[in-house]
């Protein structure tokens, strides 16, 4: 036991050199061409081999690990927009069926490399079930599943969740497009607009990032609406 733990200690020690290896080899190509868009995918594939890679691992001593759980990028990375300090927003889906004690457990144990890394995450894990149900009624929760990317794990249990909230989205995406611009509007007027600042909030005052992600989440709801 003692032994399988010091295997897995070396590889893990491995893994880190290489993606700091790699992650740094991004960031020379950045600085030469200031591609920032080529940038932001590279980032988010290398993030894709590298959790794939971990889930491959604990899928060696578990093989019906991915039969029952799926990891999907959402946010930032789920668009392949992720900028060198990024949080990476995951979304771990598994059956209803499956235990959930032992489930989260599992999803700790390929998360624990990644803080390891030193990278910041957001996560959520949701049975198949409450996922289907979640984004169906909660706009904050159909936002992120429009960004939704399958990165490892069951492709059935993510095409099912996906599915599902498509046809939700040809059925109520006027809806959830209302609320997104009513939402949009209120949080213009709470950071207010003082086009005299220093120092202009790129991210969320008028005309900046959330604007652009709210013309792209429109879009992305009429694709879905008139597939």
């Amino acid at each position: 036991m003692l032994a399988v733990q010091k295997t897995e200690k070396f590889k893990i020690k491995h893994l880190k050199k290489n993606f700091i290896y790699s992650r740094n080899l991004i960031r020379e190509e950045f600085l030469k061409d200031n591609k920032s868009l080529k940038n932001c995918r590279k980032n988010s594939d290398l993030i894709d081999k590298l959790i794939s890679h971990i889930f491959k691992r604990y899928q060696s001593f578990d093989k019906s690990f991915t039969n029952h759980l799926c990891i999907c990028a959402v946010g930032g990375y789920g668009r392949r927009d992720l900028a060198p300090f990024s949080d990476l927003d995951l979304l771990c889906i598994y059956k209803s069926t499956v235990n959930n004690k032992e489930t989260q457990n599992l999803i700790k144990k390929i998360l624990y490399p990644l803080w390891d890394f030193g990278l910041k995450i957001g996560y959520a894990v949701r049975d198949e079930k409450e996922s289907i149900s979640l984004a169906k009624k909660d706009h904050i929760i159909q936002t992120s599943m429009l960004d939704a990317r399958f990165v490892c794990g069951s492709k059935k249990i993510f095409s099912n969740v996906i599915d599902d909230f498509k046809n939700n989205i040809c059925a109520n995406g006027y809806e959830l497009l209302k609320k997104k611009i009513n939402e949009r509007k209120k949080r213009i007027v709470e950071v207010g607009n003082d086009y005299f600042r220093n120092e202009p909030n790129l991210k969320e005052s008028e005309g900046s990032l959330r604007d652009i992600n709210l013309i792209f989440w429109g879009l992305k709801i009429l694709h879905i609406s008139f597939q």
